[in-house]
């Protein structure tokens, strides 16, 4: 009996798999643009969110900027930063140089606190730590800590710290050491002034780029990586600013039609 199945020939074969082969071609295709365009806007995003951030750190501080700061002679009371004659104090880096800004505010919370009475024209303080796990030599001392707002009303120079102690000074304008213009019960609290400095520095190894911020105290913090541009324009002086960040893609994101750098720009208005 004759055999009537048979297998398909070369032509039936590549009649079924033309077709089917330019269907998984476009597949590929469509899938490798899809994850292509995902790839973009989740380099995007994360550059935005990041870029944000280091925004807000900035825009936050500026926004604080002379809250409780001497309104005169600044440079006499803020001697740990140079030429620290206004507040904030902008030095432009000149072309496209990244600026830094520098930005005296009062820290959060108060330090210390009186813990006796302090009389008019006293230049000794007796003092008790707000924090129980800080002394008064950890907030405050005779460099970076050392300038003082007492009781929301006077300035002072911390001139030396014991353990429960400072000794001030209220005018470092005039010639040795002036005390308090007024009285001021046990419970005053004391605020320390801080001074903050945002600017870009590359890394010495990888060369990214950061935002890091200085304290002045012999250390700058990591604050945002990627950032590559830090710029600031007086809109009204001591007033309002504006501020223009830049962000860097990490080498690796950089992907076909995904942004190399994203700008963000925010206008800031002092609270004081």
């Amino acid at each position: 009996m004759r055999d009537t199945q048979r297998g398909a020939t070369l032509v039936e074969l590549l009649v079924v798999l033309v077709p089917m082969s330019l269907v998984a071609a476009g597949a590929v295709g469509f899938f490798s643009a899809h994850s292509r365009t995902q790839l973009q806007q989740d380099a995007a995003v994360a550059m935005e969110e990041n870029l944000r951030a280091a925004m807000g750190m900035v825009t936050d501080t500026l926004r604080t900027a002379g809250c409780a700061v001497p309104p005169s002679n600044l440079g006499d009371w803020i001697t740990w930063v140079r030429g620290f004659d206004n507040a904030p104090l902008i030095v432009s880096g000149g072309g496209a140089r990244p600026a830094k800004i520098s930005i005296a505010t009062c820290a959060p919370q108060p330090v210390a606190v009186l813990a006796a009475p302090a009389d008019v024209g006293a230049t000794t303080l007796t003092l008790a730590s707000t924090d129980a796990n800080a002394t008064i030599a950890g907030v405050l001392n005779t460099n970076d800590k050392r300038l003082i707002w007492i009781g929301d009303t006077q300035h002072a120079l911390v001139t030396a710290v014991r353990d429960n102690s400072i000794d001030i000074d209220t005018d470092p304008t005039t010639d040795g050491s002036q005390g308090l213009v007024r009285a001021y019960l046990p419970g005053t609290p004391i605020s320390r002034v801080d001074v903050l400095t945002f600017r870009i520095v590359h890394d010495r190894q990888t060369g990214v780029p950061w935002l890091r911020i200085d304290r002045h105290r012999g250390t700058q913090d990591a604050a945002a990586e990627g950032i590559s541009d830090l710029q600031i324009v007086p809109l009204t002086a001591n007033q309002q600013y504006q501020v223009t960040l830049t962000q860097q893609a990490a080498a690796g994101d950089v992907a076909d039609g995904a942004p190399a750098t994203l700008a963000l720009s925010s206008v800031v208005r002092l609270r004081n």
